[in-house]
């Protein structure tokens, strides 16, 4: 037995030395020969370029992923790859050619990568790879032949597409709002820069020049805006002082230097800021970042950013009416010192703007308009006069009997909770106790019923239900809204366009950029309520253009009711409902 067991041993080692020298390639003579058991390797390879569109673009870094997988019984040894290119294309770079595995067991998967970079001059076209592969048995391995499309360089165009100013009292500007660049203020300059070409510009920057030395800069002047893709952009803001001495050229010398890391595609502009000139105004909001993304790149499409203008403001009919007796008020109430009083958020916006009809489309005289920024109750009882005395300001500006009167509000309207009167409310009141320090809504029509003018328009852009667009304005009121009657005007020669109802709020209109009723008093104003298209825009056409665009807007955008109302209505106006305002 002890010899049979012997033998048994000695066979079995003889069988694993047998197998080992098999797995490596040898073989036995005679019955303890095994059979060799091989591997079986195939490559298959994907592309991992920068902007995901699969293919190499001009001055792009990529990387082919080649991935091996052992399907056979066997391992395989000591495999070598190589990645070579066709000769013709010289725009491309393989910073590494060749890679090795140790071993790739049976059933494995291993990935293996070649890096591919592409020069400015990359053509429209395709290019060849081929990647092969060997063991240490010389096991064969097909080869890969891989074409991969390249695309030619698309380049950046950087412009300023848009550009307005503020000039009132803000962040940084300081001046009186009147649209106008004027000796001794400083204004505030928004300006939108935007990549309009096919490519990516990389590392923009903005720089604010000037090549006069008494103009200087308050705040930044200098933007760095990173990288545009195609049809990004970004907004700059800056302010630009001019001194009460400046002799300098009418066209201020402002310009600005847009530039990008190439080099090459960069900008310089000038600003075309002129003194004493109307000017485009510049939006308060920051426009978003739009990114434009597409597996063609050859076809992304370039969309305008949001506008710093807006067409009410842009495009303001020039007439030939003229009105030289004509006097206006012109309010915009937009910040108040009361804490919890929120801010009125285009008022002044809207003041502006309607300043500006008065002047170019209605014919008023720029001496005849008193413009009134946040104005407080003694400014309100200067202008209007008080309870007891209705003579103000606005009162010595008549000619009796020949001169016609526009007054515009916009700013916060408040109820007394108790007497349920309406009120304007001057920036420096609080509307809780607005029936003490607010302008009584009765003594603004009345005072306005006894002036000696030839007609009165009176234009209201705000709500007395207690409510704002920003919430309650009476602090510790319910949050049912007051109904507040709105006194008429006794004045037969009279009428009032008011915003909203009794019990409504205001809407604004972010997109425009202007409160809901104004923007579109204003586009009536501009020949959109011409109905007829005769030329003629009549009381009774603008009245049905504004009833028509605010409600519809209002539930649209902010799912309330807003009606605006003309007093007295259409049918108490009778044949002055065709009354002319504008002749275009």
């Amino acid at each position: 037995m002890k010899i049979i067991f012997q033998t048994l041993m000695l066979l079995c080692v003889a069988l694993l030395f047998a197998q080992e020298r098999a797995m490596e390639g040898q073989s036995l003579p005679g019955r303890l020969s095994i059979r060799y058991q091989p591997p079986a390797v195939t490559l298959r390879a994907n592309l991992q370029d920068g902007n995901g569109n699969q293919a190499l673009d001009a001055e792009e870094s990529s990387t082919l992923r080649v991935t091996a997988s052992n399907a056979g019984p066997g391992k395989a040894l000591e495999m070598q790859f190589r990645l070579s290119k066709n000769s013709l294309a010289s725009f491309l770079t393989l910073p590494k050619t060749s890679e090795s595995l140790a071993v790739l067991q049976a059933g494995e998967n291993k990935i293996i990568e070649f890096p591919l970079n592409t020069g400015l001059e990359t053509l429209n076209g395709r290019v060849s790879l081929r990647l092969e592969a060997n063991e240490k048995n010389n096991n064969p391995i097909a080869p890969l032949d891989i074409s991969l499309e390249t695309r030619a360089f698309l380049a950046p165009e950087l412009a300023m597409t848009d550009m307005g100013i503020n000039d009132a009292q803000g962040t940084y500007a300081y001046g009186n709002g009147n649209g106008k660049i004027e000796k001794g203020e400083t204004i505030e300059v928004k300006a939108i820069v935007q990549n309009r070409g096919q490519g990516e510009a990389g590392n923009v920057t903005a720089r604010v020049e000037v090549t006069d030395a008494s103009l200087f800069f308050i705040g930044k002047s200098e933007f760095a805006l990173g990288d545009l893709a195609a049809g990004a952009f970004r907004e700059i803001s800056f302010a630009v002082t001019v001194p009460p001495n400046y002799s300098g050229t009418s066209q201020l010398p402002v310009r600005l230097k847009i530039s990008e890391a190439r080099g090459r595609y960069g900008k310089t502009e000038p600003l075309n800021l002129a003194l004493n000139e109307t000017a485009r105004r510049a939006a308060d909001v920051t426009p978003q970042q739009v990114n434009i993304a597409g597996y063609q790149q050859t076809n992304v499409n370039i969309n305008a950013p949001p506008a710093l203008t807006v067409d009410v403001d842009a495009h303001i009919p020039a007439t030939a009416m003229s009105n030289p007796k004509a006097v206006a008020v012109v309010i915009g109430n937009q910040d108040y010192q009361t804490r919890d009083v929120p801010k009125v958020e285009y008022a002044q916006r809207d003041a502006a703007m309607v300043k500006e009809y008065l002047l170019k489309t209605l014919g008023y005289r720029e001496e005849n308009i008193i413009y009134l920024f946040n104005a407080s109750k003694a400014k309100l009882e200067a202008t209007f006069g008080t309870e007891a005395d209705h003579r103000g300001q606005l009162f010595s500006y008549i000619k009796p009997n020949e001169s016609d009167v526009f007054v515009y509000y916009s700013g916060h309207g408040a109820p007394d909770v108790e007497n349920k009167q309406g009120y304007l409310v001057p920036v420096d009141a609080d509307p809780a106790f607005v029936r003490l320090n607010g302008y009584s809504l009765g003594t603004f029509y009345k005072n306005l019923g006894k002036l000696p003018a030839r007609s009165v328009t009176v234009v209201v852009d705000a709500c007395f239900s207690g409510g704002s667009e920003s919430g309650m304005l009476v602090r510790n009121a319910s949050p049912v809204f007051i109904q507040v009657e709105n006194p008429a005007l006794a004045a037969q020669n009279a009428i009032v366009f008011t915003s909203a109802g009794g019990g409504q709020i205001s809407s604004w209109y972010p997109e425009k950029r202007h409160s809901l009723f104004t923007y579109f008093f204003l586009k009536g104003l501009s020949g959109e309520a011409d109905a007829n298209r005769d030329k003629k825009l009549t009381i009774a056409e603008l009245n049905a253009f504004i009833n028509e665009q605010v409600p519809h807007l209002a539930r649209r955008l902010h799912n309330r009711e807003q009606t605006p109302l003309l007093l007295p209505g259409l049918e108490l106006l009778g044949n002055r409902a065709q009354t002319v305002l504008v002749q275009f």
